[in-house]
């Protein structure tokens, strides 16, 4: 009941703090609507306007009094907001505050002020026991990108939380020092950092710097590290980077292969031609060409949509799904440039049947009509049933239908065609026997006389699971016999 009452009053007292902000902000606009009647000059509004703002800043500054550490935090939060350095007291306070959410509001605050006597405060907050408060403060610092912080930003690359470290990475990568030494220091974390996440980090921090750390990761383009070195290159948008990045292809690593087509594919178009010819040419490496159509599919570029078309033929399974997977990187309208040319355009309804069932996975419409036509096939139902249920949803149901026919036996006749009606099976002179087809009744042994019969007819329909789903029709069918 007191946690519940508690609650109530941090809410209450929160919405009240936001309440006198709103109404020093609305007498802020009243007063300069009413100056500016007046041909107030625009000095005396920019005065009232700060009158008013202070007025927000110092109700807040009360309230970080509050003894509730929820609210606490929410004010720290609006004072950074408000920029005002007045306010740079009490948030500077705040940092001493027990709670670390405190804390951490304080640290967000300050970095939003602009005011360069903050940045030793800071500094001292790098020690703070809290995860999120010290990391935090190196994003805070990283605003005012002063290259003399960079000393007490290097010490926290050896902090004990993967995600301090992986800020600290990101900040010195904004920091100009005017020489190389932030490019060695993210690349001691490329090679050595313990977290993968981290030192990925590092690598796209290092293409982001651009050409002054190309001599730096070329050097470093062996080993473990060759495919985050790869990235880190291709980041860096140096096109004549192509080359070596090609040759790296040829790594015994699949994953080295994999980082290095990615690499790639950030170069962009001129990257395209390249990669395109390593895909179509048939006694390349598979995995070499496997990762070139990842790489086309990264670049996004539609240039590269016929030689992935053509990848589709490939015997290789690994290389024609990576190609498939690049055309619907490219967007939707690539898979079905593939699927009017391989199920569509195709004459031969065998490949058409294996090119959709292949396609089918990416949600193909041509390769879905494909696949319900094929249900009219009894030899085509087993493998196109599964297809169907599994990428396309709902259900493929077998259905019987009955309809009245003539009988085969006597061609609606009704009179049996052994005995041609006369009930006996030949000519005598003492004794002739009943025919054996229709026990001597004369009748059609099938149709019993009737001329007409009910044949029942089976037939596999397509049912959408929903609504919203690809629809279509019962396939109108000749139904079989089963």
């Amino acid at each position: 009941m007191n946690i519940k009452i508690k609650k109530e009053s941090i809410f209450i007292t929160i919405f009240f703090a936001v309440s006198i902000v709103s109404v020093c902000a609305g007498e802020e606009t009243k007063a300069i609507a009413l100056l500016r009647d007046s041909g107030t000059e625009s000095s005396n509004i920019q005065s009232d306007t700060e009158t008013a703002d202070t007025c927000a800043v110092s109700t807040l500054v009360e309230l970080m009094k509050d003894e509730s550490s929820g609210i606490r935090e929410y004010v720290a939060e609006l004072l950074g907001d408000k920029g005002n350095t007045s306010a740079i007291p009490v948030l500077i306070e705040a940092l001493k505050d027990t709670f670390p959410v405190v804390r951490k509001s304080a640290v967000m605050s300050l970095g939003k002020i602009s005011d360069s006597s903050i940045v030793p405060v800071l500094i001292n907050m790098l020690d703070d026991k809290d995860t999120e408060v010290r990391k935090n403060t190196v994003e805070a610092l990283g605003k005012f990108g002063d290259a003399s912080i960079v000393p007490n930003l290097v010490k926290m690359l050896n902090d004990k939380d993967a995600e301090v470290r992986k800020s600290t990475v990101k900040i010195l990568g904004t920091i100009d020092t005017g020489d190389s030494s932030v490019i060695v220091m993210l690349m001691n974390v490329l090679k050595k950092d313990k977290d993968w996440l981290v030192r990925k980090e590092a690598a796209f921090v290092l293409g982001n710097i651009g050409n002054p750390s190309i001599p730096f990761l070329i050097k470093e383009l062996k080993g473990s590290i060759k495919g985050l070195v790869a990235l880190s290159l291709g980041k860096t948008g140096n096109v004549s980077l192509v080359p070596v990045l090609k040759k790296a292809l040829n790594d015994e690593n699949p994953e080295t292969r994999k980082y290095v087509a990615q690499a790639m594919g950030y170069l962009g178009r001129p990257a395209v031609v390249a990669l395109m010819t390593t895909l179509s040419t048939p006694n390349e490496n598979k995995d070499k060409r496997k990762y070139a159509a990842e790489a086309l599919g990264i670049v996004g570029d539609s240039m590269a949509v016929p030689v992935l078309i053509e990848a589709l033929n490939e015997k290789s399974e690994d290389i024609k799904n990576s190609a498939a997977e690049a055309l619907k990187n490219i967007g939707q309208y690539a898979v079905d440039m593939a699927a009017k040319k391989l199920v569509e355009d195709e004459h031969n309804f065998d490949v058409c049947f294996k090119n959709a069932v292949f396609l089918a996975k990416f949600g193909d419409g041509r390769s879905l009509l494909l696949l319900v036509e094929a249900l009219k096939l009894e030899t085509y139902v087993e493998k196109a049933l599964p297809v169907l249920e599994k990428y396309y949803g709902g259900k493929v149901k077998k259905v019987s239908e009955s309809k009245e026919i003539l009988c085969p036996a006597c061609e609606g006749s009704g009179i049996c065609s052994g005995c041609k009606g006369t009930g006996k099976s030949g000519e005598g002179i003492m004794f002739i026997p009943a025919c054996e087809w229709c026990d001597g009744s004369g009748k059609c042994f099938i149709c019993k006389g009737e001329g007409k019969i009910i044949k029942v007819y089976y037939k596999y329909i397509y049912v959408p699971a929903a609504e919203g789903k690809v629809s279509i029709g019962m396939p109108e069918v000749d139904p079989g016999n089963k």
